[in-house]
């Protein structure tokens, strides 16, 4: 499987390492954006707990693009675009 971006970009043999969550294009490296995102859960007494090892989120750039302008990374804590 290769990059969307890269095959739109004329780059066309860059292979995908993975897919993004909210529209499942395959992407690169350098096409990834990657969050690391602390789930929680209710433990007795209504006590909410973080959960460990803290998971991945793996987006487009354009995903990603969306999901700030639209308010939504802005809840998760650590975000690591690749490369930067």
């Amino acid at each position: 499987m290769n990059c969307l971006d890269c095959l739109t970009g004329q780059h066309l043999d860059v292979l995908a390492v993975g897919v993004c969550v909210d529209c499942g294009a395959a992407m690169c490296l350098e096409h990834a954006y990657i969050e690391v995102v602390h789930r929680t859960t209710v433990v007795p007494l209504n006590r909410v707990v973080q959960v460990e090892p803290p998971a991945r989120l793996l987006t487009c750039m354009t995903c990603a693009a969306a999901r700030q302008a639209a308010g939504v990374a802005s809840t998760h804590q650590g975000r690591l675009p690749h490369g930067r």
